[in-house]
């Protein structure tokens, strides 16, 4: 008689708990074992899983996938309830369930598969998802009832607070009627606070920024409603106003020619009762230099976000050397930079027109498609976010070449030999009108300088992806080269960033003032493997200490303005 094995070793076994022990017990593991500092972030989450926030900071490729979906399956298992798990965009949706499914985890990008309403599967789907306007887990009077969550794994959660912000920002574009008869509203408070800005406005310059002065905002705001109101079934109004609505008098809003824009000083995430009331909320990070972001965007316990669970070192992040050439010598050009990227991508490393050595996958990174175009006789390909899932793919396989990513810094797996030069020519710079008003306002303020730092250490993190990888970064511009050089800048990267860049550093004052062989030598002591590089590179992301963290001052005042008074 054939043996039932679904009746052998499942009798009064009770379902495991910790994700350690959930690992062990998979009939077939990706990996023999956990990375030490995977199972290091994992039981200290254990121990604080009744915490109801709960930030984990692994560096890039620490393998922060596999924690979240082991977290999110133990408190399936423990029946807290259901579980979700958020990704920036449904690129990453498919790699995460694609990731489940080697760990044996049930998944679902379906919001009303019975699997997930039962508790018996992960729901992984996009932020945008949760957060807008006609979510299908419910708004506050939208007359739904809320779904009920025991746990949302909040991944990279440094790019869910940008994507965040964004759902809860109402733009009114030029050319539909609500436009003119805002614009008309303000008016006066507009000549009156800068005439040329508002001449600006009338002549249709595409510079033109105009602030609505907040006093004028908060004396007109039922104004502002009546004019909006009418529009809120709209597709552009939709799945923003009943996010808003209710909150108008403490957004801020800003005039351009192209649109008017109007966004809360802080998201009021309590409009999304299923995430406010999640029993556990657990939030990956590995760039996030201010915490308390958490705190204002989201609502986290302060206390809580104080406390972010790290592995005790930096040892589970690959080697990096990390050098800006025009702070090198400022005679450098970035052409010649681009020539030498083209060359390491032939195989043709010290640039004598010869390829004497394995040609490598050489990445660059650019904001635009004007600063792609500049790579355009260089790239073997040039990339942008519909091309990626294919792309990606390729350079995983094997040798591609130079290899341009259009406004893509996070979210990229380039795992080995998929990139090992990496090259960051610029970092996003502000579109739309509110985020222009922030640079403007913000200037030099350290909550600026955290988010442009958070951008470069996103994209520097593409090549690394666990502890045994290397790769060489290049940085272009005399901005990128500041980022790495001034101590304010520097104070807001990771401790195992802030240990390679001081790394980098000490190579880079060997060779200042050099020529680009020499920038080839250093590169081809990283990518040849030099035992003494390796060494000191090991050694200097062993003594790397995590940072903590804090803050939610402008929550709290949000929160307290919301109820109709001031911060406690």
């Amino acid at each position: 008689m054939a043996l039932d094995w679904d009746r052998i070793g499942t009798g009064d076994s009770e379902a495991l708990l910790r994700p350690r022990d959930i690992y062990a017990g998979l009939a077939s593991r990706p990996w023999p074992y956990l990375r030490h500092e995977q199972g290091e972030v994992l039981d200290k989450w254990f121990e604080r899983r009744g915490d109801r926030d709960v930030v984990i900071k692994q560096n890039t490729g620490g393998g922060k996938t596999a924690v979240g979906l082991l977290i999110a399956q133990s408190t399936l298992n423990e029946g807290i309830g259901k579980a979700v798990y958020l990704t920036p965009d449904n690129y990453l949706v498919k790699q995460v369930r694609e990731e489940a499914a080697r760990l044996s985890i049930a998944t679902t990008d379906d919001p009303h598969d019975p699997a997930f309403l039962s508790a018996q599967a992960v729901l992984v789907t996009n932020y945008q998802k949760l957060i807008n306007g006609k979510s299908a887990f419910g708004v506050v009077g939208d007359g739904k009832e809320p779904i009920d969550l025991g746990v949302v794994v909040v991944d990279d959660a440094h790019a869910a607070l940008a994507r965040t912000e964004d759902q809860f920002r109402l733009r009114v574009p030029a050319g539909h009627g609500a436009y003119d008869k805002l614009l008309q509203l303000f008016a006066e408070d507009l000549r009156h606070q800068s005439a040329n800005a508002w001449a600006e406005l009338e002549d249709k310059d595409p510079t033109a920024l105009a602030p609505i002065p907040f006093w004028a905002w908060a004396d007109k705001h039922e104004e502002v409603l009546k004019i909006l109101r009418p529009h809120r079934e709209e597709r552009t109004f939709m799945f923003v106003w009943p996010l808003l609505a209710e909150v108008m008098h403490l957004c801020t809003a800003t005039a351009t020619s192209a649109a008017i824009e109007i966004r809360p000083s802080c998201p009021p995430i309590d409009r999304i009762p299923s995430f406010v009331r999640a029993r556990r909320r657990v939030y990956l990070t590995a760039t996030l230099a201010d915490d308390s972001a958490l705190v204002t965007d989201f609502g986290a316990d302060p206390a809580l976000v104080a406390q972010p669970v790290t592995p005790g070192s930096a040892a589970d992040l690959g080697e990096r050397m990390i050098l800006a050439p025009v702070a090198l010598n400022p005679d450098l050009d970035d052409e010649a930079v681009r020539v030498l990227a083209r060359q390491f991508a032939d195989g043709d490393q010290d640039g004598d027109g010869v390829a004497e050595t394995e040609p490598v996958n050489v990445v660059v990174l650019v904001p635009s498609d004007r600063a792609a175009a500049n790579w355009a006789p260089y790239a073997h390909h040039i990339w942008r976010v519909g091309d990626l899932e294919a792309g990606v793919k390729d350079l995983q396989a094997g040798h591609v070449g130079l290899v341009v990513l259009v406004n893509k810094y996070d979210g990229v797996n380039l795992p080995a030999g998929a990139c090992r030069l990496l090259v960051l020519d610029g970092v996003p710079r502000p579109l739309d009108g509110v985020e222009r008003r922030e640079a403007v306002a913000l200037a030099d303020s350290t909550i600026r300088l955290a988010r442009e730092v958070q951008r470069i250490e996103q994209g520097m993190g593409r090549g690394v992806r666990d502890g045994e990888d290397y790769c060489a970064v290049l940085l272009l511009g005399a901005k990128l080269a500041t980022a790495i050089h001034e101590a304010r800048h520097l104070a807001l990267f990771s401790p195992a960033t802030q240990a390679q860049l001081k790394l980098s550093r000490d190579i880079a004052g060997q060779i200042k003032g050099e020529g680009l062989d020499a920038v080839r030598q250093a590169l081809r002591a990283c990518l040849g493997r030099v035992p003494q590089w390796r060494e000191r590179s090991r050694r200097a992301l062993a003594e790397a200490q995590p940072a903590g963290a804090g803050g939610g001052a402008l929550r709290r005042a949000r929160d307290g303005a919301g109820r109709g008074r001031g911060a406690a």
